[in-house]
């Protein structure tokens, strides 16, 4: 089924799980509506962090759905159609929990999550090196982190320690492209690895991750071209400048960014995806422009977020419609894009 109340098939069966209630459908949504109409540029991202466990809470339910599906034979991460989705179904899972301590949610990540079906699923990783090569195994880090910041358990670091080895061994036989992006984004694969160095004090991985992103991101001296933002789903320009930022201390990151810059705040957000994969854009470079923000406050990336966030959440069947389109995927990008309105810890 795709999803609709409070049932899905997983395992063969018919398997219950907690249906959110709410007072008011969609609430944050029609918050958003206003804000996109109303508030003013500076007041957008202070609306969206009044309206932050709203726009949470909304965002979980349709993610939940997919993940208690059985959408393929995965040992684990069966659920939201593909292996990848699936793993950042229950990435957004945990950092929804994590986040806002509403722990309706943590008997689906615990069914999801066994000691066994892991097992599985890091054989599977050893056998086909190619298997979700970098991206899935990217957002595998990202789950890692959150679910040990959740349950403390360790259960994921085994396999995140060999998925890292596996990035890293990768960018060591060719070069990183900062140009390349969605499933081939070696951005998004190398802030997930510093990321993963971070959490688990790896200062050597670290190192490692900023010497191979130096030559091509850095050292280079060329611009992202603009006209890679109209495809794909993983904003190639922003995640290239988010990189550079993690890679660089903010004394040299901001005269970098400054000569880099092709235009990112004055990106438009997109209004009419014109493919499946555009769905997704809005919310991945808000990922990226918030990061950004952060270190330079005057250039409007402040207000960019908070357009590109607004303009795909007001629609919610831009995030929670067709299930093979955008319902099994979308919302978890706008949780990601949620995420840090929570504080600066939230991811």
């Amino acid at each position: 089924m795709s999803g609709c109340g409070g049932w899905s098939i997983l395992i063969g069966r018919v398997t219950p799980f907690a249906t959110p209630r709410r007072a008011a459908p969609l609430a944050a949504t029609a918050l958003l509506l206003f804000i996109a109409t109303s508030a003013a540029p500076t007041e957008r991202v202070a609306a969206l962090t009044q309206a932050r466990a709203e726009i949470a809470s909304d965002l979980a339910r349709p993610i939940a759905e997919c993940l208690a599906r059985q959408d393929t034979t995965h040992a684990a991460f069966r659920g939201c159609i593909d292996w990848h989705s699936a793993v950042h179904a229950t990435w957004a899972l945990a950092s929804y929990t994590r986040l806002t301590q509403d722990r309706r949610y943590v008997p689906l990540l615990r069914r999801v999550v066994t000691p066994g079906a892991i097992a599985a699923e890091r054989e599977l990783l050893a056998r086909d090196p190619s298997f979700e090569m970098p991206y899935g195994r990217a957002w595998f880090l990202r789950l890692a982190i959150d679910h040990e910041r959740l349950f403390g358990d360790g259960a994921l670091a085994p396999m995140a320690g060999e998925v890292a080895a596996s990035l890293v061994q990768r960018y060591a036989r060719r070069a990183p492209d900062p140009r390349a992006g969605s499933y081939d984004s070696a951005s998004w694969a190398l802030i997930n690895l510093l990321d993963w160095a971070r959490h688990t004090g790896d200062a050597a991985l670290a190192q490692r991750v900023r010497d191979l992103a130096r030559a091509p991101y850095v050292e280079a001296g060329t611009r992202c071209p603009l006209e890679l933002e109209t495809r794909g789903f993983l904003s190639p320009c922003v995640t290239w400048a988010w990189l550079v930022s993690r890679v660089l201390g903010p004394a040299d990151f901001v005269p970098w960014f400054r000569a880099w810059d092709p235009g990112l705040a004055r990106l438009a957000p997109i209004a009419a995806p014109g493919s499946a994969h555009q769905y997704g854009m809005n919310f991945s470079r808000a990922w990226g422009l918030w990061e950004l923000a952060a270190l330079l406050p005057d250039d409007g990336l402040a207000d960019a977020y908070a357009a590109h966030f607004t303009t795909t959440f007001r629609q919610p069947q831009h995030w929670r419609g067709d299930y093979r389109t955008v319902g099994h995927w979308v919302a978890q990008f706008g949780m990601f894009a949620a995420a840090p309105l929570f504080g600066p810890d939230a991811r």
